[in-house]
Formats: C-alpha cells, structure tokens, sequence
C-alpha cells in the first residue's frame, strides 16, 4: 500500500475491511469463525492516523443554533389509538 502511495486513513480502512471479511467466515454447522485471528497493527507496520479536533476561529459564536418553538419535538400518540391499532392488529 505504501507503493501506492495511499493516505494512512485510507490503508487502515482496507486493512479494516479484510478484516471483516476474515472475521465473517463461519464454519456452517456450528457457526464458529473458521480463521482464528488477532490482529496486531505494530507487526501489520499500518500507519497511524492523526485525527485532528475541528478547530475554531476566534471571536465565532460558539453557541448552539436555535430551534423555532414547535418545529420539533416528540412525537405524541393518544392512548385510544395505542389500543385501537394494536387490536385490529390481532
């Protein structure tokens, strides 16, 4: 992969999709994972990712947007139509 030139996120995401390939073979009568792996990234030489904390400019509004009264919410079911659904269910 590094040949390839690929970026570390994008290598450790197919090493993470071999991975669940592997781990979903099953054997078919009793269910049990054929392969018996544990991975080790250390010995896989992957590279690591450095994730960085979105950041924020000074002097922005750092508080939450607002949400006109009413526009959401829980939803709310009558009891009478909690029992009428579920006996013409039955």
């Amino acid at each position: 992969m590094k040949k390839a030139n690929l970026a570390a996120e994008t290598a450790n995401k197919y090493v993470k999709y071999v991975k669940q390939v592997v781990a979903s073979l099953k054997d078919g009568a009793t269910g049990e994972p054929i392969h018996h792996r544990k991975w080790d990234s250390a010995v896989l030489d992957l590279p690591v990712v450095n994730q960085k904390a979105p950041s924020v400019a000074q002097g922005e509004n750092h508080q939450p947007t607002s949400v006109p009264n009413g526009s959401f919410g829980p939803t709310v079911v009558s009891p009478s139509r909690l029992t009428t659904a579920a006996s013409t269910a039955m």
